[in-house]
């Protein structure tokens, strides 16, 4: 979006929303993201810019500490802002993974969190210096190369996958958790003689009233339909062994049982859920034996 001098003050809907208008000659691209191992947790940001040529002129990652996923997001956001300033940048356009920092960088969404306001503020006051400054959402699977970096940044500080207590360190080379996941000092699978044959082991995740819940219905809709579309994918696959919704209108709203071999690839797979990237679920797991649900057929 091409913006006057006169910039429109905070709280106006459609800061830096795209218009119709050619952008200028130029622009560099910036891919962000932001990582939290137990949201809050050992934190991590990252991003790459390309300058209008497509050449990488800049790859950063770097740790914050305990912090959540959306302020870690903000984090990266504000890194690319502050080289642009700082290198004569004027023309930007940020592409994240993060519906809900696209959406109230444009305006779209309200900034309720306490924790974000200053961050947004602070990220709309350096978008306003300069000539040019655009930020749109892509899937994640377009930003893998950022969420790549955030994720080698606590590896390399040593953050297990699935911590969720502690503090990471920096790292200057720098990839996005799950939303949310093991609770800290969660089990694998028990074996042993004492289990039962007739039981197996399956990982159930507990999908759970997510933070980002004011989408327009209509992106609801389209949410909705990628998530059931994904959990049919995984069913048909034999990553989930059953999938169902919860109706008692509480901040449990459904249920995975998984198939696979370690809670890692649990997490993994679930994390990609539709409904869990755009925050209108997130969701818990935990290892359990339950009766053996081989040749149960579920079609839905």
């Amino acid at each position: 979006m091409r913006r006057s001098s006169k910039s429109s003050p905070p709280g106006t809907a459609r800061l830096f929303s795209d218009s119709h208008a050619a952008p200028p000659a130029g622009i560099h691209i910036a891919n962000i993201d932001g990582a939290s191992r137990g949201n809050p947790g050992p934190a991590s940001y990252a991003v790459i810019i390309r300058d209008a040529g497509g050449k990488v002129i800049l790859e950063l990652a770097k740790n914050l500490g305990r912090e959540t996923n959306n302020v870690a997001e903000y984090y990266a956001l504000l890194a690319a802002l502050d080289y642009a300033n700082g290198h004569g940048i004027r023309a930007l356009r940020i592409r994240s993974d993060s519906e809900l920092l696209v959406r109230q960088m444009q305006g779209r969404y309200k900034v309720k969190s306490a924790d974000l306001k200053p961050l947004y503020e602070r990220a709309s006051k350096l978008a306003r210096q300069l000539d040019y400054f655009a930020i749109e959402h892509v899937m994640r699977e377009m930003n893998r190369e950022a969420d790549g970096l955030a994720n080698v940044a606590l590896d390399t500080a040593g953050v297990p996958k699935f911590e969720s207590r502690g503090r990471a360190g920096t790292a200057e080379t720098p990839r996005k958790p799950a939303t949310t996941g093991l609770p800290a000092g969660t089990p694998q699978i028990p074996t042993g003689p004492d289990i039962p044959k007739n039981l197996k082991p399956y990982f159930v995740a507990l999908l759970l009233v997510g933070p980002n819940r004011d989408q327009h219905p209509d992106k609801v809709k389209e949410i909705f339909a990628a998530h059931v579309a994904y959990i049919h994918q995984q069913i048909r696959t034999g990553k989930y062994a059953f999938a169902g919704p919860f109706l008692d209108g509480g901040r449990i709203e459904g249920i995975i049982i998984a198939t696979v071999e370690s809670a890692q690839e649990a997490q993994e797979i679930i994390s990609r859920d539709p409904a869990i990237t755009a925050g209108r679920m997130t969701f818990e797991l935990h290892p359990a034996m339950l009766p053996s649900l081989d040749g149960v057929v579920v079609k839905y």
